[in-house]
């Protein structure tokens, strides 16, 4: 799946939007593609969901790209920046979405 990164879809009243789209594959070969399913969404849409997330007493959610580049952060002014994190290659390495770090 591609999350993009934010940009401004003028059909949406040129408000700022994230992309999230998927290729649709033939299921007898996989190599051939059928077409692309996509869904913009909202970026104030998916703020108000984020801010509701609590994660321990201090924590918050925070939503990367697959480049790094912040989707959602409570920090607004970091929105679109690429957000360097020393455990950010166990993201892109593949092995999955669940690890644990430990920050002082």
């Amino acid at each position: 799946m591609l999350i993009s990164g934010v940009h401004r879809q003028t059909y949406a009243g040129n408000l700022p939007v994230i992309t999230l789209a998927r290729r649709i594959v033939q299921p007898e070969n996989p190599s051939r593609t059928l077409g692309v399913f996509w869904v913009d969404i909202r970026l104030e849409r998916l703020a108000e969901i984020a801010r509701r997330v609590r994660l321990g007493r201090t924590g918050y959610l925070c939503i990367l790209n697959s480049q790094g580049q912040v989707i959602y952060h409570p920090e607004t002014d970091l929105i679109g920046k690429p957000l360097k994190l020393p455990f950010f290659h166990k993201l892109q390495n593949g092995n999955g979405y669940r690890f644990l770090v430990k920050v002082n």
